[in-house]
């Protein structure tokens, strides 16, 4: 078991149903790409980039993890992949937190929001 990395999770939100909801998309297919792309895509319904710049990694993440679990790979979803992040300039970053869903679905992982502090941070 890897040690888990916290990112910011938009309150509400729940990763692990967005694995869930793409494992149960026509797997590995065009029409499941293409599905979540729009899902993630800027000004989509799972755009938390927008909503506030601290869930960029969140974003990214819950991306590569939905397509993960729909059957994508990295190779798809990320730079200069088939979807190249729904149009979202990338950049190493965007693309190590897409595969860090990616290999989180890949390796069997189930997604959680279980707070942990960060420094200087006190909850």
């Amino acid at each position: 078991m890897g040690t888990p990395e916290p990112i910011y999770v938009p309150d509400g939100v729940n990763p692990q149903k967005f694995v869930d909801e793409g494992m149960g998309m026509s797997q590995g297919t065009i029409s499941s790409l293409v599905k979540v792309g729009y899902l993630w895509r800027p000004k989509g319904p799972r755009d938390y980039k927008r909503q506030n710049p601290i869930y960029d990694a969140f974003g990214n993440f819950g991306f590569g993890a939905e397509g993960a679990a729909a059957g994508q790979t990295f190779g798809d979803l990320g730079a200069g992949g088939d979807v190249a992040h729904c149009g979202n300039r990338n950049s190493q970053t965007n693309d190590r937190d897409i595969r860090s869903g990616v290999t989180a679905v890949g390796a069997g992982g189930t997604l959680s929001t279980t707070h942990v502090n960060c420094p200087g941070e006190s909850r």
